[in-house]
């Protein structure tokens, strides 16, 4: 899985370099899920059952970088994943949970955050990286404090997603799994909104009696 993700990211970061007039961009995104499911690593003479999933209030956010033009990008980004009311509904040991993915993504087509074109909107990407997850966050209960570890644990993450462009922002929907040691398993699947700083500045017209700068921001909100 690592070397495959590594093949990857000189293959497509040779297409970006390659192209016309490539453009960086910085900016942050945030979203959240709308199910997420963890199975921890299995530990020898641990009988607890070891996953634990959430449906509800679940928020990520953190930076992102793009490099490419308006076909296709490279962008990479690490963002602070919180599943604030995660727990095992067969086993309850506890709440919460915490992950970091760090994903390198294949923009194609409007989701590269530099086109143009206003007649297509849409595109999708590929990511790979690395992501550490860990469940029971809030403090396992009495019945398993001295009989079940829960440390943060690492998975090898595929993701996918689907959206739109709009001014400076990209919107997607995406589905992310993670494999790891010794039945290691993580399942986010929900939206990212994505700001390029850059492209969003870009699309507010600050004329000088106003009236653009107001109709951007209508349009926006």
């Amino acid at each position: 899985m690592k070397k495959f993700i590594i093949i990857l990211t000189f293959l497509f970061s040779g297409i970006v370099i390659n192209q016309a007039n490539a453009q960086v961009g910085g900016g942050l995104v945030f979203g959240g899920d709308w199910y997420q499911w963890y199975n921890n690593p299995t530990v020898d003479g641990e009988t607890a059952l070891t996953s634990s999933g959430n449906t509800i209030l679940n928020v990520a956010i953190g930076p992102k970088i793009w490099f490419g033009g308006e076909k296709f990008a490279l962008s990479l980004e690490g963002h602070i994943n919180w599943g604030v009311t995660t727990f095992d509904i067969n086993d309850y040991k506890g709440m919460g949970s915490m992950a970091f993915p760090l994903i390198a993504k294949f923009n194609f087509g409007s989701l590269s955050s530099f086109s143009k074109n206003e007649d297509d909107k849409k595109g999708f990407y590929i990511g790979g990286g690395i992501q550490y997850t860990r469940t029971e966050l809030y403090g396992l209960t009495a019945d398993y404090i001295d009989n079940t570890t829960r440390s943060f644990f690492r998975t090898w993450i595929g993701e996918i997603g689907y959206g739109s462009r709009s001014d400076g922002t990209v919107t997607t929907s995406f589905v992310r799994f993670g494999v790891g040691d010794d039945n290691a398993l993580t399942l986010n699947v929900g939206f990212l909104i994505s700001f390029n700083f850059k492209e969003f500045i870009k699309n507010f017209d600050f004329d000088n009696d106003g009236d653009g700068g107001n109709e951007q921001i209508q349009s926006f909100f």
